[in-house]
């Protein structure tokens, strides 16, 4: 998972170097369950500039993948996975570029320094959250993957500018004022969540999903960018729709989801995945053991009420595939243990129910593996929830307003 944080001080503001290595060991003490197993810092010289890593090693487990990484003119702390990088290094090493060691963050470093930041932007496909201090122009970019899978939090406040993978952290710098924002409060009650780019602070926010923030470490002065829009995607979808028949869909969408997840498994730690026996998780599970030469493993989550229990229908596919399956029935004292932790896990007012069964099947597949590749976002991606199609046929026949909404006008 890996987490990153720091912070930035205006020009003329500068602190003492001890207490900079202090606050930056605090933000990143905070998130140390995120990169359990190496930590690093790097602060400047002027004082005005402090990055932490905590590091949770998936590809390259060797020194050569520490972090903060430096070349010569970025400092880069990076979370996330550039699943094409070694198509990126190919292409690097034509330019002449050497490495020390073979993971994504050196590629991306490199990229940078080659490329720039817009260019780079365009090859890269991953997941990712990253601070990138450019030493020549005192320039700070912040920078979040198109789909938003990684999380990153910045607020400036006074003469300080702070960034995290998680609000703990921010909160854990004693010049972070956490005070609460009642607009996001009021948010939190219509969406069950506190969404992008709002937080559960005032001054704090979520960068946006395909997002890039621009911060000038002098002034603190900085710009939001998109780089990335899902809505731009899909109007030039609903323009240029796929023209082939159904089959053919079927074949082009079973190519990208191989190639994808063929990508997703490259690690030099176990890996498994999350199995419900949906469609999705069902989906992802078979062809990760298409592509694998031995049983993946495969972890899923049960209860003792029918109504919600999916084990049954997950063991059923796991002995299809041939899984190395792993199953947990959760008893109501389990779900009670878990609820304590969930404001610390969360960080920000949360209600989606299916928080306690994901922080549970993630508990037991950690037990094993360091990466479970899951189903998430299929529904989503193609309209799998039955309100889906209820909110189309009320849109189709323009249904009046409901019985609730008529009363309210009294």
């Amino acid at each position: 998972m890996c987490g990153i944080t720091g912070f930035f001080v205006q020009a003329n503001k500068t602190e003492h170097t001890e207490a900079s290595y202090t606050h930056l060991k605090l933000m990143a003490d905070v998130i140390e369950h995120r990169g359990p197993d190496a930590e690093g810092f790097w602060v400047n010289t002027q004082n005005s500039v402090a990055l932490a890593h905590r590091r949770l090693a998936i590809v390259d487990l060797s020194e050569t993948g520490q972090q903060p990484m430096e070349s010569q003119h970025f400092v880069l702390v990076f979370n996330g996975e550039i699943y094409n990088f070694r198509v990126i290094k190919k292409e690097l090493e034509k330019l002449g570029q050497s490495f020390n060691g073979h993971s994504d963050t050196e590629v991306l470093l490199y990229a940078l320094e080659h490329w720039g930041l817009q260019n780079t932007l365009d090859k890269l496909e991953g997941m990712y959250a990253f601070c990138a201090y450019n030493k020549s122009t005192n320039q700070a970019y912040l920078v979040r993957d198109r789909m938003g899978e990684k999380p990153l939090y910045f607020s400036k406040q006074g003469h300080k500018f702070f960034f995290s993978s998680e609000l703990k952290a921010l909160k854990a710098n004693p010049s972070f004022n956490a005070k609460l924002n009642r607009e996001a409060l009021g948010v939190y009650l219509q969406h069950n969540c506190v969404p992008a780019p709002l937080s559960i602070y005032e001054d704090c926010f979520k960068l946006e999903p395909g997002q890039y923030l621009q911060l000038d470490c002098e002034s603190l002065g900085y710009s939001l960018n998109t780089y990335w829009s899902a809505t731009e995607v899909m109007i030039q979808g609903s323009e240029q729709p796929f023209a082939g028949t159904e089959t053919e869909a079927a074949d082009a969408l079973e190519a990208t989801l191989l190639s994808s997840i063929k990508d997703q498994m490259l690690a030099d730690v176990p890996l498994g995945a999350f199995l419900s026996g949906g469609i999705d998780s069902s989906t992802v599970a078979s062809i990760m053991q298409s592509l694998s030469d031995k049983a993946i493993n495969t972890y899923s989550i049960g209860f003792n009420f029918d109504d919600f229990n999916e084990a049954e229908h997950a063991k059923v596919i796991a002995q299809h595939l041939g899984t190395n399956h792993t199953e947990f029935y959760v008893s109501e004292q389990d779900t009670k243990d878990v609820i304590p932790t969930l404001a610390n896990v969360y960080c920000e007012p949360f209600a989606d129910s299916s928080q306690i069964p994901t922080y549970l099947v993630c508990e037991l597949a950690k037990q094993h593996v360091t990466v479970a590749l899951s189903g998430d976002g299929g529904d989503e991606l193609f309209a799998g929830y039955s309100r889906y199609q209820k909110v189309l046929d009320s849109w189709r026949i323009q249904q009046g307003p409901s019985a609730l909404e008529k009363a309210a006008h009294f």
